[in-house]
């Protein structure tokens, strides 16, 4: 099973998100890995080398080689950060991850997909329907994508659900914060369920970056480590009944037929903002000299997160 996550503009959260989500996913007999899938290539190797050790072989690329994936073999070409836990890091050339991943390719996806006893959790980053991860990112149980209630994030993430839906993505809401916009009508607007709402928790994100994102005693006191604990339940519910069809893993079989070049479909569903939201975008914009929160980055020395 796979579980993909991805933003679509400034930092949210995303690496975070997946992260978490890996160190927080309980079930028996089951291994996790993280999948650094970025087109702009690798960063968790530089991040996490203090906590972890973490270099970027073996990872993505060994893992694009492997022509019959099975846990043991996803494990051998993976580096463990905690028990039951590894990590598949990228390397730093934008080039190489998207060799890669293309290497990979719709097959690879379905394979590793198929493993069984495996819970793959995806960094994608920005992830558009031309990303080389958008193989794995359909084939995925769902596509999470992480915003901020904030004007420019959720104008940028309702385009995002469209093209993600036309790719054969199926899409989930994770909300980062509180603003101006609630989780719930956010999530109407994009006509897209609402998988968790996870705090702006400075605090939080520092111990998570401190300890590599690794489940820890002190990160569980936090309120990031708390909401990730109904997060993380909320999502393993929704995952065992929304599983796509098996026969949809198969090699060459595509739960939507579109190359990464070629032209969107036609999608009637969300990417309009409503008339409050329209004419609240429209100050905003004015406001801030059409700059807000789009040249911010959070950072992950204990600001927030990324």
């Amino acid at each position: 099973m796979i579980i993909s996550v991805t933003s679509r503009r400034a930092s949210p959260g995303a690496t975070t998100v997946a992260g978490l989500l890996a160190s927080w996913w309980v079930e028996d007999g089951a291994s996790r890995v993280i999948v650094e899938a970025d087109d702009g290539g690798g960063i968790l190797a530089a991040r996490w080398k203090s906590a972890h050790g973490l270099t970027w072989q073996p990872g993505l690329i060994e893992l694009a080689t492997l022509s019959q994936p099975d846990v043991p073999g996803v494990l051998a070409n993976s580096q463990p950060i905690a028990e039951g836990l590894s990590v598949v890091a990228a390397p730093p050339s934008p080039g190489q991850v998207i060799n890669a991943l293309d290497a990979l390719g719709d097959d690879g996806a379905a394979r590793l997909a198929s493993v069984a006893n495996l819970r793959v959790f995806v960094d994608c980053g920005r992830l558009t329907k031309r990303s080389a991860a958008i193989h794995l990112a359909r084939r995925s149980v769902v596509t999470l994508i992480v915003c901020r209630p904030e004007l420019e994030e959720i104008y940028a993430m309702l385009a995002g659900v469209v093209e993600l839906r036309d790719a054969g993505c199926q899409v989930g809401l994770v909300v980062v914060g509180e603003g101006a916009w609630s989780a719930t009508e956010i999530a109407d607007q994009a006509q897209v369920p609402l998988m968790g709402v996870l705090p702006r928790d400075p605090k939080g994100a520092g111990v998570a970056a401190s300890d590599g994102l690794v489940r820890s005693r002190r990160l569980e006191r936090t309120a990031l480590g708390r909401a990730m604990d109904d997060f993380t339940t909320s999502l393993q519910s929704y995952c065992s009944v929304r599983q796509r069809p098996v026969d949809q893993y198969a090699p060459g079989v595509s739960p939507a037929t579109i190359s990464r070049d070629g032209p969107p479909r036609g999608h009637s569903g969300p990417g309009v903002l409503s008339p409050a939201m329209q004419a609240a975008f429209a100050v905003d914009r004015s406001e801030k000299g059409w700059r807000g929160s789009v040249d911010s980055k959070i950072s992950t020395n204990g600001a927030g997160y990324e």
